[in-house]
């Protein structure tokens, strides 16, 4: 018999072909090894039988029975469910879900996390710096507001600063950056951990989805 006090996280999969179904079942899977004591995963294949049963009744808990019968009103696809609630309809980033995951054991289970040290909370944050001459070079501040904006959706799971060259610390760094890269790095860049990472400014999309991949990595 299954323990009440496990959380329950269940995904909508339509089948294989569907990548953003096979990807978020390969996220949470990714995630789920340090949470095997406290949580019980399931993939609703609502093609076959028994999942299509669990993902009507699902559907019926997020619109109601007249809502799924005479409008085929259905939970999305894919999406999250954690003990019977919607939590997410895309692909969550990898410290989101554990940040969701961590709450809902927390609610079970009191003394979870005592520490207040969270899966996500407690892995040393992406350092992120932007090589940048000063707001005379274009092209160091479009870098800089591409950081800007895709920044916040990480929160504490990334820290960022412009490396500005004209000032003495910013030079120093320079200089250690460069002795690490083992030559002179390009301005504007991205370095993430100290590493080169982007030699030209990336759209957010593109920013986001390194910074997504590095963590799912630590």
């Amino acid at each position: 018999m299954e323990s009440a006090e496990k959380v329950v996280i269940e995904v909508m999969y339509k089948a294989d072909y569907c990548l953003p179904c096979f990807y978020m079942d390969q996220t949470v899977n990714e995630v789920l090894p340090p949470y095997s004591d406290h949580v019980i995963y399931r993939r609703v294949d609502f093609m076959k039988s028994p999942g299509k049963e669990r993902f009507l009744e699902l559907s019926r808990c997020l619109y109601g029975a007249e809502a799924v019968r005479k409008f085929c009103r259905v939970a999305p696809v894919p999406s999250l469910f954690i003990d019977g609630e919607l939590t997410f309809d895309a692909i969550p980033p990898v410290f989101e879900l554990e940040d969701a995951i961590d709450e809902a054991i927390g609610m079970k289970n009191p003394g979870f996390r005592e520490d207040g040290c969270s899966a996500s909370n407690c892995r040393q944050p992406l350092h992120l710096e932007v090589l940048h001459e000063g707001p005379h070079c274009m092209p160091c501040e479009y870098m800089a507001k591409v950081v800007e904006e895709v920044a916040p959706e990480f929160g504490d799971a990334l820290q960022w600063e412009k490396v500005l060259l004209n000032h003495r610390d910013g030079a120093g760094r320079f200089d250690e950056l460069a002795h690490i890269l083992g030559r002179l790095p390009p301005v504007p860049s991205i370095f993430i951990d100290s590493k080169l990472v982007f030699d030209h400014i990336p759209g957010p999309e593109e920013l986001q989805d390194h910074l997504q991949a590095m963590l799912r990595a630590k």
